[in-house]
C-alpha cells in the first residue's frame, strides 16, 4: 500500500465527523422548530388536538374531572404539556390533580393579574411567528464551493488510487 494512501484516513475521518455534526445540528433545529411552532399554536389558540391530551390521567372516581377540563382533548393539560418524557407528563398531571393550599392560591393572585396584558404578549408571539417564517440565511458562494471540494476530495483520491493501481495490487 502506498504511503500517501494513509493520508486518506484522516481526511475521511474529518469528513465523517463534519457530516455527523451537520446531522446533529439539523436534528436539533428540526426539534426546536417543532417546539416553537407548538408554542405559536398555543399563543394563537390552535393548540387543541396537537399535543398530549392526558386521557390516561383522567380519574373515573372524580365525577367533576371532565367538567373542569383538566385532561382530554382541548384540556388544560394539553395546553400546558410541553414535556418530552412520560415522567414529565406524570409530574404535570400530579401537579394539576393536587389542590394547592389556600395561602398559596392567594399568593398567586397578583401574578395572575400581571398576565392580564395579553395583547402585548400576543404581539410578541406574532413577531416570533413571522421570524420563524423568514427564509434561512444563505451562505456565501465561496463557502459552498469549499464544502463541495472538501467533500469530493476523498472520493477523488480513492478514484485516483483505483485508476493508477498496477494490476494485481488490488483484489
Amino acid at each position: 500500500m502506498p504511503w500517501w494512501l494513509a493520508l486518506l484516513i484522516p481526511v475521511i475521518a474529518v469528513s465523517v465527523r463534519r457530516f455527523r455534526r451537520c446531522q446533529a445540528a439539523r436534528s436539533r433545529t428540526w426539534r426546536l422548530r417543532l417546539f416553537y411552532e407548538r408554542g405559536v399554536q398555543r399563543a394563537a389558540g390552535d393548540w387543541a388536538e396537537n399535543g398530549f391530551a392526558g386521557e390516561e390521567f383522567l380519574e373515573t372516581g372524580r365525577p367533576y374531572a371532565r367538567d373542569l377540563g383538566l385532561f382530554g382533548e382541548g384540556s388544560l393539560f394539553e395546553l400546558m404539556c410541553i414535556t418530552g418524557t412520560a415522567i414529565g407528563r406524570r409530574r404535570l398531571a400530579g401537579y394539576l390533580q393536587a389542590a394547592a393550599p389556600i395561602e398559596e392560591v392567594r399568593l398567586r393572585q397578583p401574578a395572575v393579574a400581571v398576565l392580564g396584558d395579553y395583547e402585548s404578549a400576543e404581539s410578541r408571539w406574532e413577531t416570533f411567528a413571522r421570524w420563524l417564517d423568514t427564509p434561512a440565511v444563505s451562505s456565501s458562494g465561496a463557502l459552498r464551493i469549499a464544502a463541495a471540494v472538501s467533500s469530493a476530495l476523498p472520493v477523488g483520491i480513492v478514484a485516483a488510487v483505483l485508476l493508477t493501481a498496477s494490476p494485481g495490487v488490488l483484489p
